[in-house]
């Protein structure tokens, strides 16, 4: 097999790949990954029939269902935008324990716009060190892309054994960002259990 045949190949393994992915999370109303993926699985489709050495009978077929992908990924983006413009636009994601590779970009930075002007944060683990670390990144984050951001108010739970190193280290946070013009507020709830950010 020579090269030019294996990276065909990889191109068509890898939009099917990708293609079955999108429906798979479009089944479970996971719209804006699906969405990403419907995109990229399209485009690696179409570089898969640009190559010559296909026969006609298997680019028709790769064209049909291309058209398909593209009014569904077409029809996700409206309803995305739709609820996003009605304000009531929601994803949930599930990440596996030790998982790697999401990054608060990855999972957030599509939802983050400069009409954003505030966010509701509702963790019950910021406690520890690291656990704020990873808020103020995401404060950071929030600042970056938000342009009208005005406020972000953080729901956590209480750390016992340290609350008032917890506490202080929030204040600190919350004059960090009154430089960039957000108040950041926060409360303490001992009945949180999930997270979420609204």
């Amino acid at each position: 097999m020579n090269f030019s045949t294996f990276k065909k190949m990889s191109k068509e393994s890898g939009a099917i790949s990708l293609l079955t992915r999108a429906v798979e999370l479009d089944s479970k109303n996971q719209w804006t990954s699906a969405l990403v993926c419907y995109k990229e699985g399209l485009q690696m489709l179409m570089e898969a029939i640009k190559t010559e050495t296909m026969d006609s009978t298997k680019k028709a077929k790769f064209r049909e269902k291309a058209e398909e992908y593209l009014k569904r990924a077409e029809t996700l983006q409206k309803k995305i935008d739709e609820a996003k413009k009605a304000g009531n636009f929601h994803e949930h994601i599930e990440i596996s324990e030790n998982a790697i590779g999401y990054s608060y970009e990855s999972i957030f930075g599509r939802f983050l716009d400069p009409d954003v002007t505030s966010v509701h944060v509702e963790d019950p683990y910021v406690r520890a060190h690291h656990q704020i670390v990873n808020f103020l990144r995401l404060s950071e984050l929030l600042v970056r892309k938000c342009a009208k951001l005005k406020k972000i108010h953080l729901v956590t739970g209480s750390d016992t054994n340290q609350s008032q190193d917890q506490m202080s280290k929030l204040q600190e946070i919350a004059q960090e960002l009154q430089q960039s013009s957000v108040q950041l507020t926060f409360e303490i709830s001992q009945t949180l259990h999930d997270r979420q950010i609204k």
